[in-house]
């Protein structure tokens, strides 16, 4: 397609996605367990299903493996449409893509504690740096406003604990 060859290893992370789908379509097509099932003339009122409790729970490990299997996915994607189409897609927005994933493979970690510090940095790529082989325009505005090139160390500010943007309702 679009003359551009391209593979993708499946490895590990094509198998987190795969099982991410296994368990999604476990919850899609829920089962129940019949012993937890009230009888029929237990039934007062609609609203009793509430009380079937469903057969199927995810687990902390399948989530955060699948979140790094979309990661991974959408990484590789990247990289083909970098191919593809060139200058009209930005590195910056691929590399800030995947921060978000990792940020948020980094915060469920801390909730649910899926590694220990050392191993989540030994197990979980860092973020990745696309680079182009062309003018990208969006790094070149980015400088023209900031001055600064895009792999200078810009801190970024979480907006949310401040007063003016924490839980506004406006």
């Amino acid at each position: 397609m679009y003359n551009v060859e391209f593979k993708i290893d499946k490895g590990k992370e094509w198998g987190y996605l795969k099982n991410l789908k296994d368990e999604r379509d476990k919850i899609s097509h829920l089962k129940f367990d019949l012993n937890l099932l009230p009888r029929v003339e237990d039934f007062e009122r609609p609203d009793d299903m509430n009380k079937i409790n469903p057969t199927f729970n995810i687990s902390a490990k399948d989530v955060f493996n699948g979140i790094e299997g979309v990661r991974w996915y959408i990484v590789n994607c990247g990289e083909l449409v970098q191919k593809i189409y060139k200058e009209k897609v930005s590195r910056t927005s691929l590399m800030n893509t995947d921060l978000i994933f990792y940020k948020m493979l980094s915060d469920y970690n801390q909730v649910y504690r899926t590694y220990k510090d050392k191993a989540f940095q030994k197990n979980v790529p860092s973020i990745e740096k696309f680079q182009t082989d062309y003018e990208d325009e969006f790094v070149q505005a980015l400088f023209n406003l900031t001055r600064h090139p895009e792999d200078s160390p810009v801190e970024f500010k979480d907006l949310s604990r401040n007063k003016n943007f924490a839980d506004s309702n406006e």
